[in-house]
């Protein structure tokens, strides 16, 4: 084979990127994926924390739980889709239904 058509075929395995590429890409979304759960999990417990002691929060605590609710319920319903654990499912549910609930007080309750 000439250099020509090494090339060429190496182009078209190659196509969608290199494969050293993509797997850094998916770290840099799974590492800001995982500071995000953390992130909303401190902020909700800073702000459910301040409401019990001072009757007040900085702000509005339901926000930030709903946004960790929703991207760990992701996460699991994820882990679910692609290994088919009952467990992962029961998870995704319980907290994709906090999620709601969450949901619900915030435009309901208004409060």
């Amino acid at each position: 084979m000439d250099k020509q058509k090494i090339l060429e075929i190496s182009k078209l395995e190659n196509k969608s990127g290199d494969e050293r590429d993509r797997q850094i890409e998916l770290k840099c979304y799974e590492n800001g994926f995982y500071c995000t759960i953390v992130l909303y999990g401190v902020l909700s417990m800073i702000a459910w924390t301040q409401k019990f002691f001072t009757g007040s929060s900085f702000a509005e605590m339901k926000v930030f739980t709903m946004g960790f609710l929703l991207a760990y319920a992701g996460y699991q319903f994820t882990k679910y889709f692609y290994y088919k654990k009952n467990y992962d499912l029961f998870i995704a549910l319980i907290l994709g239904s906090g999620f709601i609930i969450n949901l619900m007080m915030l435009v309901l309750l208004k409060n």
